[in-house]
């Protein structure tokens, strides 16, 4: 337990501004608390494919209707139909399933909803990651203790403008993003004061917009500095714990029935694979000691672990993350699991071969910038190992050239990073010829400027440059020659009422070629099969369809190669 004390002036200073309103966010907390939308969240998000339902839990006050679900995607926003779905875990809350579109970009998304009250929006940043497939071989990250936005506590100097723990942090975010994961695993004292939000000192809020800049899904379980609370702050008993609530959605959680659920723990799967997280924390302030004890995990929350573990029986991998074992209460031989993630000791620790794992990572914050590299192939984890970014070793980096035609990525670590992200800005009137040292991806058309993303192998102690070769985008058709990779044109834009499309191939391949609106629905599918490497040419008569702006997606495959076009189309009559 932390106990300190303010010099009499300072403390009464806070006293006054704790008293203008104890539970809400005072001057500088940010105003991205959660009203309504429980779930999915940038903490507990969901991995979904395109076409698949994905479940929304929502809380709305009974005077409110939900009138829309959309998702966001840099400037794009794609409406969501939607429908009732099963009962919602926790009461006053409802759960609607929304399908996604059949096509679509690849990446992270925000969903959005809109309800009749007033203010009638509400949204949930990072919550949606859709990915092509599953893969059965794939890496994860463990991170812990970022103590965000600054190692400071509430009644240290200079804690209102110190941020060296974003700085931290951005340098492991930066490799992360490199390594492109499947996801990332956090587990726990993501902030260093939970009550600094309430005192008027951005924490939660700061440390959320942070985690959006993390390009792959990052799941995150609290530990004792989000949640405890300092004996000796002004602010009230529970606060860093509701404010939790507010920043990170499940506000059921203030439900003090005997029979309610009052700790933040969630289980998701990865194709076969089961990963289960647990609230950990200590109970500085007591709060409510009845419910939450003094530290550790509740009774009811190791009911629960032992029912999830049994739900997860089928799963081929089972894995456990939370941010510390206080008093030694998870016995992982027993449970059944394959391994445990933790953090809280500030170092590694723990046996890489040893079988269930039970592996501390250090920590992000004061400078040390460590994170765990997690090899899962076969149905087990193969390979664990432990790196720091940034300025302790330079184990990832990426230069561009001056042109950003190409850029070199070197690898300073022994493990093989094998699905590196890589993406390039596609100059105005360019189109992207060829890759080299990479794979194509998919090519953000609707973005400005638009977007090439790549993936590339970056073996150990390595250098690879990645590099592309592009051409100018002639004005009428394609050229007649064999393309080095698939080329998509139409023309006339605007057009009416016949839009002609151009599809060079360079070898045969299965296309899907279809009109869509603006929020994703199918108008006409022009062409679904395999066809010859050349030029081809398809129309869309839209003489039947209404004026405005349509999305021509077109799908071009073949073995162990996937990619997506998709342009905008205007229709005047």
């Amino acid at each position: 337990m932390r106990l300190s004390y303010l010099p009499l002036s300072t403390a009464l200073i806070l006293i006054i501004i704790l008293s203008l309103s104890p539970l809400s966010p005072l001057k500088g907390a940010s105003a991205d608390t959660l009203r309504m939308i429980q779930s999915p969240l940038v903490n507990i998000p969901v991995i979904a494919l395109p076409g698949d339902s994905i479940s929304v839990d929502i809380f709305l006050p009974e005077a409110e209707q939900l009138v829309f679900v959309s998702l966001l995607q840099d400037e794009r926003e794609i409406e969501l139909p939607f429908r009732p779905g099963p009962e919602a875990p926790f009461a006053g809350e409802q759960r609607i399933r929304a399908k996604l579109p059949e096509s679509m970009l690849y990446g992270m998304y925000d969903i959005k909803i809109y309800s009749s009250g007033n203010p009638g929006t509400d949204l949930s940043e990072n919550a949606l990651y859709v990915i092509p497939s599953y893969k059965e071989k794939y890496t994860f990250i463990h991170i812990t203790d970022t103590h965000l936005p600054s190692h400071k506590f509430w009644d240290d100097y200079g804690v209102e403008n110190d941020s060296s723990e974003m700085d931290d942090f951005r340098e492991v975010i930066r490799d992360i993003n490199l390594i492109n994961p499947a996801f990332v695993l956090h587990t726990g004292d993501l902030i260093n004061d939970g009550e600094l939000e309430a005192l008027g000192i951005p924490a939660i809020s700061r440390a959320k917009k942070i985690l959006k800049e993390l390009e792959v899904p990052v799941f995150l379980v609290p530990g004792n500095h989000d949640l405890g609370g300092w004996d000796a702050t002004p602010a009230p008993d529970g606060t860093a714990r509701r404010f939790w609530w507010k920043y990170f959605g499940w506000h059921s959680l203030n439900n003090t029935a005997a029979s309610a659920v009052n700790t933040q723990n969630y289980a998701f799967r990865y194709g076969a694979h089961a990963y289960i997280g647990l609230e950990s924390y200590v109970n500085y302030d007591r709060w409510r000691e009845d419910i939450y004890g003094y530290q550790g995990f509740t009774s009811a929350q190791l009911q629960w672990l032992n029912s999830t573990v049994d739900a997860h029986s089928d799963a081929d991998l089972k894995v456990l993350f939370y941010h510390y074992d206080f008093e030694d209460q998870l016995d992982l031989q027993v449970l059944g699991v394959d391994a445990a993630f933790w953090g809280h000791v500030h170092y590694n620790s723990g046996n890489t071969s040893a079988k269930p794992l039970n592996l501390s990572t250090g920590a992000v914050c004061d400078g040390r910038r460590w994170y765990r590299i997690v090899k899962v192939e076969d149905n087990s984890i193969t390979q664990t190992w432990s790196i720091q970014a940034g300025e302790q070793g330079e184990i990832l980096n990426e230069v561009y050239s001056a042109d950003a035609l190409s850029v070199t990525l070197a690898n300073n670590s022994v493990m093989d990073f094998e699905d590196c992200r890589v993406k390039f800005p596609l100059p105005q009137g360019k189109r992207l010829l060829s890759l080299e040292n990479a794979e194509l991806y998919q090519i953000d058309s609707l973005s400005i400027p638009k977007m090439v993303y790549a993936r590339t192998n970056l073996p150990a102690n390595s250098q690879v440059t990645v590099s592309m070769e592009i051409e100018d985008i002639p004005e009428t058709s394609l050229s007649p020659r064999i393309p080095l990779s698939p080329e998509i044109r139409h023309f006339p834009n605007p057009f009416n009422p016949r839009l002609q499309i151009r599809i060079g191939l360079p070898a045969d391949m299965h296309i899907r070629t279809e009109i869509t609106d603006l929020q994703g629905r199918s108008v006409a599918l022009l062409n679904k099969g395999w066809l010859p490497a050349g030029t081809h040419t398809l129309i869309w008569d839209a003489a039947d369809f209404p004026s405005g702006i349509y999305l021509l997606r077109t799908e071009a495959a073949q073995a162990g190669y996937r990619q997506i076009f998709m342009e905008k189309c205007l229709l005047i009559k």
